[in-house]
């Protein structure tokens, strides 16, 4: 699978969710743990932390995608149904290799065309 980092913005549920990327390897530290992405409701933003490993931030990236479309659909997910539905997704996408649309990879080399 790709990495996120080529996605600047994304629509979810008819609304532009911008794609943003620190540099840390996460945004912040609290009693759970570390913060590794954010969705931010009120901006509109996905907040993803520097990874080195592609399928961890992958799916980070799923994860906070599932949490806007829960806020846009006012689905009233739990934190672990929200880990588990971007945990289960991303391996049935990784193991069998499923993609959807054109990847960034296609859409750079069709455009140098």
């Amino acid at each position: 699978m790709n990495r996120p980092r080529d996605i600047e913005e994304i629509n979810i549920c008819d609304v532009t969710v911008f794609v943003l990327y620190s540099d840390r390897p996460y945004l912040c530290e609290t009693d759970d743990g570390n913060i590794m992405g954010k969705y931010n409701e009120f901006d509109q933003e996905i907040t993803i932390a520097n990874m080195d490993d592609a399928d961890v931030e992958n799916e980070k990236f799923l994860h906070e995608l599932i949490h806007a479309i829960d806020a846009n659909r006012a689905l009233d997910l739990t934190e672990q149904q929200v880990t588990s539905l971007s945990h289960g997704l991303y391996q049935v996408l990784r193991d069998n290799k499923l993609y959807f649309g054109v990847d960034a990879t296609q859409k750079k080399a069709s455009a140098e065309k």
